[in-house]
């Protein structure tokens, strides 16, 4: 990566005060190169303080922040901080919709098509036991559709699926989603289902964002 001279900063000569250069005529605060290592520039003193600093070592103003990573481009700050709890899908009423572990498939497969959802949680009790969705309708319910249609949706559902923690972000979510090729997961607050979380929905919202 080049370097940027920026004649006469802090009254030191351009040869002596070389800061990185990001490509795009500016100069990346609040880090300067000086005698081969990187310092960061306290915002409140001015104050060359060593890379990694959590506070100055002149004013003791707090530093944390500036060693965060940030995003120039608005599509990936909004990944980077918009949190799940926000998208989750809900029914009309803002309720979530769910089944027992014994509820017939050909319910639950009626629930999913009037509101219009492609996975529906199941529940026992309060607690998660799985997940019903489109996939499993699919590869398991079509083959032999008599058969499984009056069975509880216990027998064909995913059991102990992967969730979310409700203040994950939506980097996170698709990560995970990607990674275990998912396409719906749950939601979850103090250990309790909230939501489900599905790739349409993250994909019809980063349009959104993005245009």
């Amino acid at each position: 990566m080049g370097d940027l001279l920026i004649a006469g900063s802090a009254g030191r000569s351009p040869s002596s005060v070389p800061l990185p250069f990001t490509g795009r005529g500016t100069v990346s605060p609040p880090y300067e190169r000086q005698r081969g290592r990187c310092e960061m520039i306290c915002p409140a003193c001015d104050h060359e303080n060593l890379e990694g600093a959590d506070h100055c070592e002149a004013c003791m103003a707090d530093l944390s922040s500036l060693d965060t990573p940030q995003s120039a481009d608005p599509l990936q700050q909004h990944l980077l901080t918009s949190q799940v709890r926000i998208h989750q899908k809900l029914d009309r009423h803002g309720k979530l919709v769910t089944v027992t572990l014994d509820t017939p498939v050909e319910t639950a497969i009626d629930l999913m098509r009037k509101h219009h959802i492609g996975a529906i949680l199941v529940l026992d009790g309060e607690k998660l036991a799985g997940i019903f969705t489109e996939r499993d309708i699919l590869y398991r319910i079509m083959e032999n559709e008599t058969k499984w249609l009056q069975r509880p949706v216990e027998e064909v559902m995913t059991p102990d699926p992967a969730v979310l923690d409700a203040d994950d972000v939506l980097a996170f979510a698709v990560h995970k989603m990607c990674v275990g090729g998912f396409r719906h997961i749950p939601i979850v607050s103090e250990g309790k289902p909230i939501g489900i979380l599905s790739i349409r929905e993250v994909l019809h919202h980063l349009c959104e964002v993005a245009w």
